[in-house]
């Protein structure tokens, strides 16, 4: 397994210390500093993995849907164009993901503060005043589609990168966020560069929370890492559709790291731009090619095998004190003999001992009966001189003719 060094124990990043108090807010430019100590390049740069997203995320965009469903989607565009964020929020973006259709593997939550590990940037005051991620909305896989119920508490505290969403006990585990979607309303045109920000900040945080059980596994499942997990985000707005993918890359040089042992820097590129004309068939048609292609075909197997080879890492095994039991050799010609000659010997040793205990047995058991003699079990003639020395009171001896012996004496 690899090194996780830059995480202790108690699973607490050794920058940043865990949560603390944090100001930025998305539009300042404290934040813009912090996004960029995370080694963030803020210009697009072209995915390695571009021909994929061409073909099977950009694939079909312009299907058509219900006549119904369309007529819905423009009332509540409509409506959006004079109304605020909240109104947006609560209609297009619902549209978008066809909730009712995520199945068994994925969940979607809205406006979930994030509570886990921040991740490492540069500077102990914007690492502190940075805030977690709280998408509008984002799209994640279901905990006990990666990893069994039963299994999830031996992860321990890796278990907050795992699923990084403020605990509730009311709420279903999402694990591995890998869409987030900011939607803005009447005042979108405005505040679209906000709606990037924040998606920035969710996008290198769940690629990290990624990264590190991946580094944990190393060799092929990191290798994919770089070349397969992807993020991706959205702003939609009244007037724009805008898509990005998000991706890790490693520095090889170390001057450049956030920490030595961390390698990271962040890029992204663009998928999608459409302006006011993008229809429900073309938004709901990609959302779902992203949702399915790339979430369910490409990378939930790649978790499931990941957190599986990290719980056989982890898990609680009856040889609680880690003592390593060597396998068994096959024995020698020569180590049989010594083998044999031990066996030998200790048969000797054994009789012994025995011999040994059955004489202690016998003499314990003649000491049983010297301790337990009384006047009873003394021998007869030590009985009879004992009856001999009795002692009679005076009407006793009157009693005595000389004709009589007391008890059996004899007289002279």
């Amino acid at each position: 397994m690899e090194s996780t060094s830059h995480i202790n124990s108690e699973g607490q990043s050794k920058k940043t210390g865990g949560s603390a108090s944090r100001g930025f807010k998305t539009d300042s430019r404290g934040f813009w500093a912090g996004l960029k100590a995370r080694n963030i390049n803020m210009d697009k740069v072209v995915d390695e993995d571009r021909e994929w997203i061409e073909k099977k995320i950009l694939q079909n965009p312009g299907a058509t849907s219900m006549f119904e469903d369309e007529s819905y989607w423009d009332m509540d565009m409509s409506k959006c164009k004079k109304s605020d964020e909240a109104i947006f929020q609560r209609t297009i973006m619902m549209h978008l993901i066809s909730r009712h259709q995520l199945g068994d593997t994925l969940d979607y939550t809205c406006e979930s503060k994030w509570d886990c590990v921040p991740m490492p940037q540069r500077g102990a005051e914007l690492a502190r005043r940075m805030p977690m991620p709280k998408p509008d909305l984002a799209v994640a896989f279901k905990a006990s589609a990666l990893l069994g119920i039963y299994k999830q508490p031996d992860l321990g505290d890796y278990m907050n990168l795992m699923c990084p969403e403020k605990f509730r006990e009311d709420k279903c585990d999402r694990a591995f966020h890998f869409l987030s979607i900011e939607a803005k309303g009447a005042s979108g045109k405005i505040a679209n560069w906000d709606a990037h920000r924040q998606n920035f900040n969710t996008a290198t945080q769940a690629l990290h929370n990624i990264y590190f059980f991946m580094k944990m596994v190393g060799g092929k499942e990191l290798e994919q890492f770089f070349t397969k997990v992807r993020f991706y985000s959205v702003v939609a707005t009244s007037s724009i559709f805008h898509v990005r993918v998000h991706r890790a890359i490693e520095i090889e040089d170390e001057d450049g790291r956030i920490e030595e042992d961390y390698p990271l820097a962040f890029l992204y590129d663009e998928v999608c731009h459409k302006g006011d004309d993008f229809t429900r068939a073309f938004a709901t048609r990609l959302i779902r090619n992203i949702l399915v292609e790339y979430g369910v075909k490409t990378l939930q197997p790649l978790l499931e095998k990941t957190m599986k080879s990290v719980w056989e890492s982890l898990r609680v095994r009856p040889n609680q004190n880690n003592v390593q039991i060597e396998p068994e050799s096959q024995p020698t010609e020569e180590t049989a003999e010594v083998q044999e000659a031990s066996e030998a010997a200790n048969v000797q040793q054994a009789q012994k001992a025995a011999e040994v205990q059955r004489g202690q047995q016998r003499a314990k058991s003649r000491r049983g009966r010297g301790a337990t003699q009384g006047a009873q079990g003394l021998p007869r003639k030590k009985r009879q001189t004992q009856d001999t020395n009795k002692s009679f009171t005076r009407e006793q001896l009157g009693n005595i003719t000389l004709d009589e012996t007391p008890s059996g004496t004899v007289e002279k």
